[in-house]
Parts: C-alpha cells; sequence; structure tokens
C-alpha cells in the first residue's frame, strides 16, 4: 500500500490568520486616527487660537481656564503693534485685553465653545523676553479691564 502525503492545510491557514490580524491593527489605528481629528479642540486651544487670530502667531504661551476663569500669558516679543512709547503702553493693554475678553464670551455656536461662553473672568499676563511688563484682569460686564503696567 503507497502512503500519499496530504497537503498542509496548516501554512495557509496560519498566512490568512497572520494577514487579517495585520489588516485589522492597520484598520484600527486609521480609524483610532480619524475619530481624534473628528473630536473638537478642548477649550483652551480655542481661547488660544481666537486670541492669537489678532494678536498674532504663537504669541500665546498659556492658557488655563478653571470653572468660570481664564488666565493667559501672552509673548509680545516680535508683535509689531507694541508701542515703542511706554507711555502708550497701558492703553494698548486694555485694548487688547479687551478684544480678548470680547472673544472669549462671545464664541461662534460650535462644538468645544461651550466652556468658553461660560467664561465671567480673564487674567492675562503679557510678558517680553521672559519678564513681565503689563497684567489686565477684566470680569464680565465691566466697563474696562483693569491694567497694572510694570515698572522699568
Amino acid at each position: 500500500m503507497v502512503q500519499t502525503r496530504q497537503p498542509m492545510l496548516v501554512r495557509p491557514a496560519v498566512l490568512y490568520v497572520a494577514v487579517v490580524l495585520v489588516a485589522g491593527a492597520i484598520l484600527t489605528f486609521f480609524q483610532y486616527r480619524f475619530e481624534q481629528r473628528l473630536k473638537p479642540p478642548t477649550a483652551d486651544v480655542v481661547a488660544q487660537r481666537l486670541v492669537e487670530q489678532f494678536v498674532g502667531a504663537d504669541t500665546v504661551k498659556s492658557v488655563t481656564i478653571a470653572g468660570a476663569k481664564a488666565e493667559m500669558t501672552i509673548a509680545m516679543d516680535g508683535v509689531k503693534a507694541l508701542p515703542a512709547d511706554r507711555a502708550a503702553w497701558k492703553q494698548f493693554f486694555t485694548d487688547v485685553t479687551d478684544v480678548a475678553a470680547q472673544r472669549l464670551w462671545s464664541p461662534p455656536p460650535l462644538p468645544g465653545f461651550e466652556a468658553l461662553a461660560e467664561l465671567k473672568a480673564l487674567k492675562v499676563s503679557f510678558v517680553q523676553g521672559g519678564k513681565e511688563i503689563a497684567r489686565s484682569e477684566v470680569e464680565k460686564g465691566a466697563t474696562a479691564p483693569a491694567v497694572i503696567v510694570a515698572e522699568p
């Protein structure tokens, strides 16, 4: 009696399982990345972008939103609108804080902006060369921000 050898069926099965696992891992990775893109940005990122649109790119160094209060640090290094005369700084920082507050308190009705609509107070620290040159605070409904310019 002649014995015939059965074909090896294990190898194609293992290869099939490996291909399915790799394809599943790739699809899972791309699905995760796609879902991350659809997720709205956090409130601090939105606040940073809203303020940087008028102050300048990469000027907002930190944003902290805690409850109804927001604190941010704005670097004035390279900002061309900063007056050379220090006597005009108080009005300049008052205007910048006022515009920042208006942008944060009246955000567009989009996902991710809900936390900004609840803000009641804003504190801004203006730095230049790593040194604080001015501080401002404003509360919702106030007529003008309180600005303190540091001594030279």
